[in-house]
């Protein structure tokens, strides 16, 4: 259930804000209530979920400060990612990247911004397990979950899937190079650009959000 309601969040029918309501979540989920707050603590744990005294649960919404905050430790854990990839990825996964590249490109000639945010989200994890280093993984994760909706969001905007491909190529020409410098300076470059604008996005979200 936990992946479900992670998924649920990835693509929008969670949204930051909204009130997790146990009778209607147990129903749609045919579940008691007892699985239902162990999952609901756990995604709490995860930053996903806000649990308020006296009035329940709700889908986190982040402040700007926190995702710049986050978006600066993304840079330095997935800059390194990038960096240990084009030293350490084998042929396989090497082809593994280019194949998430060409499927960018597809995506994006499909205008499928659902489809290229999934992409997104691969590719990001493909870098990262190319590393090699359970370790940086494991922190990868946690850091990775809170953001992945709001990446979705920020790709809406106009020209922003085209920005992210071009990001995108400049790390993949340097993994398949083996260039661990050009790498990791490429990720650091992508994430300070995401960052600014998921920041600008929630900033904006939360102006319009009934109080």
């Amino acid at each position: 259930m936990f992946a479900e309601f992670v998924d649920g969040i990835q693509h929008g029918r969670f949204v930051p804000g909204q009130r997790l309501v146990e009778a209607d979540l147990c129903q749609e989920f045919g579940i008691s209530r007892g699985p239902l707050r162990e999952t609901i603590r756990r995604l709490a744990a995860e930053g996903l979920v806000e649990i308020q005294h006296n009035r329940g649960a709700r889908i986190k919404r982040m402040s700007r400060e926190e995702l710049v905050h986050l978006y600066e430790v993304r840079e330095v854990i997935e800059g390194l990612a990038a960096r240990m990839a084009a030293e350490r990825a084998t042929p396989g996964e090497r082809d593994e990247i280019a194949a998430v590249l060409a499927a960018m490109e597809t995506a994006i000639a499909a205008r499928d911004h659902l489809g290229y945010a999934d992409l997104n989200i691969r590719f990001h994890a493909l870098l990262v397990s190319a590393a090699h280093n359970p370790t940086l993984e494991q922190i990868y994760q946690r850091l990775q979950t809170p953001t992945m909706r709001r990446q979705f969001r920020s790709l809406l905007e106009t020209g922003a899937m085209l920005r992210s491909l071009e990001e995108h190529r400049v790390i993949i020409a340097a993994i398949l190079a083996g260039d661990p410098l050009a790498a990791e300076a490429g990720m650091r470059e992508h994430l300070q650009q995401s960052g600014t604008l998921i920041a600008r996005h929630e900033a904006e979200a939360s102006l319009s959000e009934p109080l």
